[in-house]
């Protein structure tokens, strides 16, 4: 039995992070994008993600889309080259942001996915900068753990 692919495309919003503040204050950019649609969540998945690559940080651009997959329970695994971890170089806050990016990209997108999880080359790891333990998928994560604003004291410099 074959399933019906849709050649109509859609558009999408692929977040990514801020190397500054945003005027929504939660760190990311957005870009509209066309892309083709594809009642398979898991090609749709591949599609974002190549516009999503190609909006990261410079030393983050050699990151590769090795896999994704989805699971029985709607979790889309997304597994990425370790350049993902080696090129990322940032405090809590731009952690945050580069998972957070990567988790409302694939979830606003594509229908009935319940949560993200990251691998790298094939394996699932610890923390990415060494801010958030990313071992559980990323929803729960970015729910419970979004980092204060800087407090900012008159006369000091941050």
């Amino acid at each position: 039995m074959s399933v019906p692919v849709l050649n109509d495309n859609i558009t999408a919003t692929i977040y990514y992070p801020s190397e500054g503040t945003t005027a929504g204050g939660d760190g990311l950019l957005q870009d509209q994008v066309r892309i083709a649609f594809n009642v398979l969540a898991v090609r749709l998945a591949e599609e974002l993600m190549a516009e999503y690559l190609r909006r990261l940080p410079t030393a983050l651009r050699d990151t590769r889309l090795m896999a994704v997959y989805r699971d029985r329970d709607n979790i889309l695994y997304v597994d990425l080259s370790d350049d993902f971890r080696k090129g990322f170089s940032g405090d809590a806050r731009q952690e945050y942001n580069l998972l957070n990016s990567l988790y409302k990209t694939l979830t606003s997108a594509i229908p009935g996915i319940t949560d993200v999880k990251l691998l790298l080359e094939g394996r699932e790891v610890e923390t990415l900068g060494g801010h958030f333990m990313i071992l559980n998928p990323l929803g729960s994560l970015l729910s419970s753990q979004r980092p204060s604003p800087p407090v900012q004291t008159p006369g000091l410099q941050p």
